[in-house]
């Protein structure tokens, strides 16, 4: 028996005008996925909108209705990704443990289809305090995906805080992916092995008197640095 994450109700992506048809719904998929296919191919930077307007056959005009500027794809590719991983993640029963490996491992799947792209956009991912991971704008998509790995943690010590933290620990694993140029990236296999061998000495570890203090400034700290004290959502 496994436990089917609740899904959240999707938010509008950027640049998707009120009220929506099946026309414009197909148009807009249509210049997602072009303007997707260009920036794996010449970048982000290399990437612009006329050469998507271009490339997919449509105005500049027609364009900006649905995505005004570059940043709107790439807010759109967070809110389609972290919608994804929602609505098909399920969590097994038992620890902890077995519940964030899982959560991992799927978002790792659910990410690889992007993958192209996300390389790409590492230098946004990582820098760009507007639109990158850590910007208030994509904090509609981390809340979505934090959400899961709070529920991974439920149940643990400080299971608060150490669902904070292992979802700040799958940001990295995600990101160390992205760079990963081994074979079938083989090297991230690797680490998520060492992570499954870790997490049983930390699981001990965090029964012992002061852990959950540790982990609570911790968590703190990481927020503070990584969202300016805000937190994901």
């Amino acid at each position: 028996m496994v436990e089917k994450v609740p899904q959240k109700p999707k938010a509008r992506p950027p640049g998707r005008p009120p009220g929506r048809t099946a026309a414009g719904e197909a148009a807009r998929d249509h210049l997602f996925a072009v303007a997707s296919a260009l920036m794996a191919a010449r970048g982000y930077e290399g990437t612009t909108l006329r050469a998507i307007a271009a490339e997919a056959g449509v105005s500049v005009g027609a364009l900006y209705k649905h995505f005004p500027n570059k940043q709107a794809v790439v807010l759109a590719l967070y809110d389609q990704a972290s919608a994804d991983f929602v609505a098909t993640c399920t969590l097994p029963e038992g620890p902890w443990r077995a519940r964030f490996l899982a959560a991992l491992d799927h978002s790792l799947a659910t990410l690889a289809p992007h993958r192209p792209l996300l390389a790409e956009l590492v230098p946004v991912l990582v820098g760009d305090r507007q639109q990158g991971l850590f910007a208030a704008d994509t904090a509609f998509s981390r809340a979505r995906v934090e959400g899961v790995f709070l529920q991974a943690a439920a149940g643990a010590p400080a299971a608060e805080d150490l669902g904070r933290s292992l979802y700040l620990l799958h940001l990295a694993v995600v990101l160390f992916w992205l760079l990963d140029e081994s074979p079938e990236q083989q090297a991230t296999a690797a680490v998520r092995r060492l992570l499954a061998q870790g997490l049983t000495p930390l699981s001990v570890a965090l029964r012992l008197p002061g852990a959950a203090a540790v982990l609570r400034r911790l968590a703190g700290a990481l927020t503070a640095g990584l969202f300016g004290g805000q937190g994901p959502a």
